[in-house]
Order: C-alpha cells, then sequence, then structure tokens
C-alpha cells in the first residue's frame, strides 16, 4: 500500500511489517503445521529451528538470539521439553552447565514443518520469475546481513 509522500526507506519499513505480520499469522502457522501433520505453536517451531541450527545452544544464547528475556526462553523451551521435542544435555566445556539440543521427535517434526513451509512460499512465489526468486533471496539476504551488522547501534 503506498503511503502519499513516503520514501523509500518508510516503504520498505511498511513493506517489512506487512510482510512479518501475514507470514507469521496464527491461522498460516496452523495451516502450515495441519499440512506437515504435527501440532506445534509457533514459539515452538521458531525454537526447535534456532537450536538445530546452532546445535547444542544454552539457554541463555538462545534468549539472545530470539529477542527474549531468559525467563520467556525457559518457558518455550520447557514447553519444547514437555513436548519431547527437546532435551537439555551437559555442556562438555563446562560440566556445571547444560544446553539444549533437538530429540529424535524434534529432528523428525522439524524438517516436516520446513517443507511444508516452503511449500507455502513456493506457491506465494508462483508468479515470480527464477531471476526474480534469485534476485529478492539475494536483497534479503544483503537486508539481513546489514540488520546484523547494525545491530548493536544506538539509534535515538
Amino acid at each position: 500500500m503506498a503511503v502519499p509522500g513516503n520514501t523509500d526507506v518508510g516503504r520498505i519499513e511498511e513493506a517489512l511489517i506487512t510482510l512479518v505480520r501475514r507470514a507469521n499469522h496464527p491461522r498460516r502457522h496452523l495451516q502450515i503445521v495441519r499440512a506437515a501433520g504435527v501440532d506445534i505453536d509457533r514459539s515452538t517451531y521458531v525454537v526447535l529451528a534456532r537450536v538445530a541450527e546452532a546445535e547444542r545452544r544454552r539457554v541463555s544464547d538462545l534468549a539472545v538470539d530470539l529477542g527474549v528475556d531468559i525467563s520467556t526462553a525457559s518457558r518455550q523451551i520447557a514447553r519444547a521439553e514437555a513436548l519431547g521435542l527437546l532435551c537439555r544435555v551437559p555442556d562438555e566445556r563446562d560440566a556445571r552447565a547444560t544446553t539444549l539440543d533437538l530429540t529424535t521427535e524434534g529432528r523428525r517434526i522439524l524438517p516436516r514443518v520446513r517443507r511444508a513451509r516452503r511449500a507455502w512460499l513456493e506457491s506465494v512465489l508462483g508468479t515470480f520469475t527464477a531471476e526474480q526468486r534469485c534476485e529478492l533471496a539475494t536483497m534479503l539476504d544483503r537486508l539481513n546481513a546489514a540488520l546484523d551488522a547494525g545491530e548493536s547501534l544506538d539509534v535515538a
């Protein structure tokens, strides 16, 4: 939706807000997990995906990655543990600490949800040419890299 007088940055901001809202809509997530034949909420999916990326991640590191406090991360982890999707294992570098790892069931479910999410994205991108998809992926990679590089900037 174009707003008169909006700059390119303003248009990008609005587009990102709309994209995140639509991609993370609860009804969309429900459709995706049903297509995958699993029953997990959005936050559990995100926790599983982040733990799978880093293999054996500490709770505090996961909280930082998710952008939540440790108590929120702990509740999300507890939910995944209760579902038998995540477990705590002794940290090989620090005997006092534990790290998180996917269980066999977590490793079974995560790829199914990812396949269903990608199938949804493929249908959404169905009118894009291969070149347009590649350009979009490249631009999103660049945006994410810029966001990561500017993470510590204090903008007021």
